[in-house]
């Protein structure tokens, strides 16, 4: 499933814009957290984000 889409039946489920915009956070910032702990790891990000 698109992410869109789960985030446009999250609304039409709840009929409420914070349900899709909280979801959406709560994404952006775990791939924020992940990224963030795999370059103290010592992963290189750029090279895994222009890998995919």
């Amino acid at each position: 499933m698109h992410s869109g889409t789960a985030l446009g039946f999250s609304y039409a489920q709840t009929r409420n814009l914070l349900t899709p915009i909280t979801i959406h956070a709560l994404w952006n910032s775990g791939v924020i957290l992940l990224l963030t702990f795999l370059q103290l790891q010592g992963y290189d990000i750029r090279e895994i984000i222009q890998g995919t």
